[in-house]
């Protein structure tokens, strides 16, 4: 998958206060799938963001944050 972006933006920012976890997290999933090289992980990084990224737009419905969260919080599985 190709992502084409003229967005730029830092993992700090993007994280925020959650970075060290964020990181954490995701670098424990590589170890899980066996990816171990650092451009094997910001291939699967990306994929992850883009996947995340077409959910995201898919939620039309779900118009403001409060329903996102919700949403977030009670779904299981995707709708």
């Amino acid at each position: 998958m190709r992502m084409d972006s003229n967005v730029e933006m830092s993992w700090k920012v993007f994280c925020g206060d959650h970075q060290t976890t964020l990181t954490a997290l995701f670098l424990l999933r590589c170890h899980r799938d066996n990816i171990a090289t650092e451009q094997e992980q910001a291939t699967e990084f990306r994929k992850h963001l883009g996947r995340g990224i077409k959910l995201l737009n898919g939620m039309q419905k779900r118009l403001n944050i409060a329903s996102l969260i919700e949403s977030a919080i009670s779904d299981q599985k995707p709708s």
